[in-house]
């Protein structure tokens, strides 16, 4: 117990002895940092927006992880950074892509020193995403409308049978007979006029599906206007002097100890 207190009391004294030096460095610690937050180190803002993945017919044009992959991709960055007018790893280390694997929302965020760059970079980052994935995204598209001028086809086909049918029903009605062999012949006709006629209901139920998955599918989209915040987001000019000022203090104590041990030991 008397060694601890022994041990305290020495602490506290070399504290004391050095006090001018520990108070001095943190205080020029803080004072650099300050300087460098406030009037050397330029502020860097950032924009984000949120990006509606491409879809067709209700299924992802591409996963989550593949577009990730895409936009940080070096042929991807390098015809952006064309774009801006800037250098490859300006756009590199400015650009970062946020989702959960099972979202169809990918969050993309841009900083500069420059807000009028994360605007040009936003305006031209859609355009760009879509370029990448047009012909993919039109050569489903255009699969689904094959589909659906193929039914549309048959179903022409089948309103035409359909019209020739009506004809024959209208025709062998207007001849008022009773006999076996007409109300055979009548009633084969009307079941396949009523078979085709569900087929036709069936046809029109697929090419409204289709038609549907058509109209629905999107490519790349802004879910809202980008958001560029007014306020910079580095540096943090509170959080880094309050840092450096706790570090130089810890520092400082460490060398005041140091600097006693070698006096004493020496």
């Amino acid at each position: 117990m008397q060694e601890n207190e022994a041990s305290l009391k020495s602490f506290i004294l070399t504290l004391l002895k050095y006090k001018y030096f520990i108070v001095g460095l943190t205080v020029f610690a803080i004072f650099v940092s300050g300087v460098l937050n406030f009037f050397v180190l330029k502020p860097v803002y950032s924009g984000c927006a949120t990006v509606y993945l491409a879809k067709i017919n209700g299924n992802l044009l591409l996963k989550t992880k593949d577009v990730q992959n895409q936009i940080k991709s070096d042929v991807f960055i390098q015809q952006i950074a064309q774009d801006l007018g800037v250098d490859y790893k300006s756009v590199q280390n400015s650009l970062s892509v946020n989702a959960n694997q099972d979202s169809e929302l990918i969050v993309v965020t841009f900083e500069s020193e420059d807000k009028t760059l994360i605007k040009k970079f936003f305006d031209h980052f859609l355009a760009e995403l879509n370029s990448f994935n047009k012909q993919a995204y039109e050569t489903q598209l255009n699969a689904l409308d094959i589909q659906k001028q193929t039914l549309l086809s048959e179903f022409r086909s089948l309103d035409k049978q359909a019209s020739d049918m009506l004809e024959q029903l209208k025709s062998l009605e207007q001849k008022r007979t009773s006999n076996a062999e007409y109300m055979l012949g009548y009633s084969l006709l009307r079941s396949v006029y009523d078979s085709i006629g569900t087929k036709k209901a069936d046809l029109l139920k697929q090419i409204a599906q289709l038609d549907f998955a058509i109209k629905s599918s999107n490519l790349f989209a802004y879910q809202s206007a980008p958001l560029i915040l007014d306020l910079p987001v580095k540096p943090h000019k509170v959080f880094n002097i309050v840092i450096t000022g706790l570090v130089a203090f810890l520092l400082t104590i460490v060398f005041a100890l140091l600097f006693e041990y070698w006096n004493t030991n020496t």
